[in-house]
């Protein structure tokens, strides 16, 4: 495409308008921001997802910390399991829905940007048609109004630019039907695209809300595994004992010491669940924490 045309339309030149594909255009570029605002929404909420577990594991480890100078207190060991769980919320389940996320959001969300950047080609290809249309145009109409001119003086059959009109008439014909069929056929392709936009962002925004539903839902059944430990350990809070400075040496504080219980041959009753309790199959973690059966 000649320079001179780009020069002269950057300078207020005049151009082929079609309102239109102007706008439908604008909204496609729109559309094209939606896309980048929501993949800054995802990267945002996993980034505080991961931030929000990373605190419950340090939050644990502080609160057991409390008991390091009595680690037979009930309590130690109930954070101690609280913390192994969120542990392994943070370093095996997180994980678990950030590939999914990517799986089944983000190359949804990718897949749409690529049709978005095809056609996007495909407008760059329809302005180069129209500039080529535009400089013919131009062109053209410039011998038009000195054919004109020599028309009146009466001194057309002499005139130099005769086979130059001719030759820009037929390369003016071959610019506008080009311009013509490809302004034709990428408006179609542009109103296809966003006429199905909400087929696309319906899918990617549904799988990424069903995977956080199914992702809490776990975590909250791993944690409501902790109510009834949390309260059998507040009811076996060690008793206080009687201060040394009542007249008790320290070695008397030793008879106040909690009685071992009676050995018994049955094995000792878990009262912790375990970090990755309830335990599940590897399907259904992978439905759990990566959001079921992928987009609705």
């Amino acid at each position: 495409m000649p320079l001179g045309r780009r020069i002269a339309e950057a300078f207020g030149g005049t151009k082929t308008v079609d309102e239109k594909f102007d706008n439908l255009e604008k909204k496609i570029l729109d559309l094209e921001k939606q896309l980048k605002g929501f993949k800054k929404i995802v990267g945002v909420f996993m980034s505080n997802l991961k931030s929000f577990q990373t605190t419950t594991v340090g939050t644990a480890a502080q609160l057991q910390a409390y008991y390091e100078s009595d680690p037979e207190e009930p309590m130690a060991e109930f954070f101690s399991s609280l913390g192994a769980m969120y542990r392994d919320s943070l370093e095996n389940k997180y994980p678990l829905l950030v590939k999914n996320v990517e799986e089944r959001v983000t190359s949804a969300m990718e897949k749409f940007q690529a049709e978005v950047s095809v056609v996007k080609r495909r407008v760059k290809e329809r302005k180069e048609a129209r500039l080529l249309f535009d400089h013919y145009k131009h062109k053209l109409d410039g011998l038009r109004k000195e054919k004109e001119k020599v028309t009146v003086q009466g001194k057309l059959a002499g005139w130099k630019n005769k086979e130059k009109f001719h030759r820009n008439e037929k390369k003016f014909s071959d610019a506008k039907n080009n311009y013509e069929h490809i302004n034709n056929a990428v408006f179609d392709e542009m109103w296809k695209l966003y006429s199905e936009r909400f087929t696309h962002i319906n899918g990617f925004s549904a799988a990424f809300i069903k995977m956080q539903i199914f992702y809490f839902s776990a975590y909250g059944k791993q944690n409501a595994m902790f109510l009834g430990p949390l309260k059998q350990a507040l009811a076996n809070t060690k008793k206080p004992i009687m201060s040394p400075r009542k007249g008790m040496s320290s070695q008397s504080l030793m008879k106040f010491k909690d009685p071992k219980p009676p050995s018994s041959s049955k094995p000792e009753e878990k009262r912790f669940p375990d970090a990755t309790s309830p335990k599940q199959s590897p399907s259904e973690e992978k439905n759990a924490y990566g959001g079921g059966d992928g987009v609705m």
